[in-house]
């Protein structure tokens, strides 16, 4: 869990901001996860929280060696370093 000087909580692929929750949806196949959708409300789009939580989700991923297969909607969240420093 990580928590900023916001009040943006990170859990378990959900972000908790004061009367909001954002989310990151995945599937596990194996030692595979496909990162398939975020979802942030509208009030608090623009925030960063939707790349917040895939690199939250990334690094859980890594640290769980699993295989990371990112949806398309996700691409434009994650910066192109990103995706080769975690081999995505």
């Amino acid at each position: 869990m990580s928590v900023n000087s916001d009040g943006l909580i990170i859990k378990n692929n959900e972000a908790v901001l004061p009367g909001y929750v954002a989310f990151l949806d995945y599937r596990l196949s194996g030692e595979r996860i496909f990162f398939t959708h975020t979802e942030v409300p509208e009030e608090v789009e623009g925030q960063g929280i939707g790349s917040k939580l895939v690199e939250a989700a990334l690094q859980d991923a890594r640290a769980r060696r699993l295989t990371v297969i990112p949806g398309a909607l996700l691409l434009p969240c994650i910066p192109s370093a990103t995706l080769s420093t975690w081999n995505c």
